[in-house]
């Protein structure tokens, strides 16, 4: 899981630059890597799903943020 903390991290850390390719570069990434875990079809895991659609469509601080709880409660 540590690999997503630090995909998501790049995605903030681009999005605070207003790099917004970049962050959608990362998120993506993000999403792929999360579609491998056999766990994502959890109530949890469709909950960091719906986080990964809404950050990647508008990725705001907000969504990123709510990103990152969905991941913790996930894991």
């Amino acid at each position: 899981m540590s690999h997503l903390y630090i995909l998501l991290s790049d995605a903030m850390d681009a999005q605070q630059r207003g790099q917004t390719s970049s962050t959608a570069d990362q998120l993506t990434a993000l999403q792929k890597q999360f579609n491998l875990i056999p766990e994502r079809t959890s109530t949890l895991g469709q909950v960091v799903s719906q986080s990964l659609m809404q950050a990647i469509a508008q990725p705001s601080r907000e969504h990123l943020a709510h990103l990152s709880n969905a991941l913790y409660a996930f894991e």
